[in-house]
C-alpha cells in the first residue's frame, strides 16, 4: 500500500500552530482561528489529524477538534500521518492512524524509522519489529541502531556488525564502533583506526584518518572535514571539494551551509561556492 505524503503537506500549510494566554491553538492559512487556543500541548498537523494535549493526557483529534480515538495518553513517541507510538503508564502502543487500529508493544520502545520498531526487552536485548509488530528476525542484539535507508548497526560481544531491513547481516560483527549514515557509508572504528565503509566492506579513508578529522554523518551528501582546526568539506566519493581556512562550517540545509572565518560569517553553496562573502558578525539559516 503506497502512502502519500502530498496531503500531509498540504495540511502543514494550511494550519499553524499558535500561542496565547499560555496556551495552544490553531489558525488556517488566512489566520482566522481553526481550533481555540485551549491545549497545553500541541503537534503539527499531518494529513488531517494531531495530537493536543489536555490536563496532562494527550488526545489524536481531526481538524474540527473531534477525537478520532477513544484512548488518551501519556506521551506521544512519534507522530506522522500513519503512525503514532503512544505511552500510557509504562506501555507502549503503536497505532494505525488511518484504521484507528491500537495495538500494544510488549517491550520497551526505543525508535521507529523507515517503519521498523527498535525495541529493547526485560533482559536488555535489543532488537526489530515490523510495524504488525512482527520481528523482522530472529535475532537479538546487545546493542542497536535505527534503521537509515534501510539499514541499521548491531552489535554483539562488544562487535559492531550491520543488517538490511529484511534482518540479513550485510556486514559481520568485526568493528569495535559502527556510527549510522544516510549515505549507505558507515565512520567505523576498529582498535585506534578510523575510517568509512559502505555496504560491501570496501574502505575509505584508511590512509587519511590519521591526518584529518571527520564529522560522523554526511549532511547532504557532504561530509564536513577537519585539518590543523580548519574546516573543508568532501563529497560522498571522499573527494575534498573545499578546504579554505575556515574556522568552522555548519551541517548544510538542503544545498547551502554558513561558515565562520575570523569571527565573520558567510554562506557556502553545496557547489563550495561561496554565495555570501565573509562580512556579517551575526547570519542565522531559514
Amino acid at each position: 500500500l503506497m502512502r502519500s505524503s502530498a496531503a500531509s503537506d498540504v495540511y502543514k500549510r494550511q494550519f499553524f500552530i499558535f500561542f496565547d494566554n499560555e496556551k495552544f491553538g490553531f489558525k488556517n492559512f488566512n489566520k482566522n482561528i481553526s481550533l481555540e487556543n485551549t491545549y497545553d500541548d500541541v503537534k503539527e498537523f499531518e494529513g488531517h489529524i494531531t495530537w493536543v494535549k489536555k490536563e496532562n493526557l494527550w488526545n489524536l483529534i481531526d481538524i474540527t477538534g473531534k477525537n478520532i480515538i477513544k484512548e488518551k495518553y501519556d506521551d506521544v513517541l512519534f507522530f506522522d500521518q500513519y503512525y503514532s507510538i503512544t505511552k500510557k503508564n509504562k506501555t507502549f502502543f503503536i497505532i494505525d492512524n488511518q484504521y484507528k487500529k491500537i495495538s500494544k508493544i510488549k517491550y520497551e520502545f526505543i525508535n521507529f524509522e523507515n517503519n521498523i520498531i527498535t525495541v529493547k526487552d526485560e533482559k536488555n536485548n535489543f532488537f526489530y519489529l515490523k510495524n504488525n509488530l512482527e520481528p523482522i528476525n530472529n535475532e537479538k542484539y546487545d546493542n542497536a541502531i535505527h534503521f537509515v535507508d534501510g539499514f541499521a548497526p548491531v552489535c554483539k560481544k562488544s562487535k559492531w556488525g550491520i543488517i538490511n531491513k529484511n534482518g540479513v547481516q550485510i556486514v559481520d560483527f568485526f568493528y569495535d564502533k559502527i556510527f549510522q549514515n544516510g549515505e549507505n557509508l558507515f565512520k567505523v572504528q576498529n582498535n585506534n583506526e578510523i575510517f568509512f565503509i559502505d555496504l560491501h566492506n570496501n574502505k575509505y579513508l584508511q590512509n587519511l584518518s590519521s591526518k584529518i578529522e571527520t564529522t560522523d554523518y554526511f549532511s547532504n551528501e557532504l561530509l564536513i572535514i577537519k585539518k590543523n582546526d580548519k574546516y573543508g568539506v568532501m563529497n560522498e566519493f571522499f573527494e575534498i571539494l573545499f578546504f579554505k581556512k575556515v574556522d568552522f562550517i555548519f551541517p548544510f540545509t538542503n544545498d547551502e551551509t554558513i561558515y565562520k572565518k575570523d569571527n565573520k560569517y558567510g554562506l557556502l553553496s553545496k557547489k563550495t561556492k561561496h554565495t555570501q562573502p565573509v562580512s556579517y558578525t551575526h547570519l542565522r539559516a531559514h
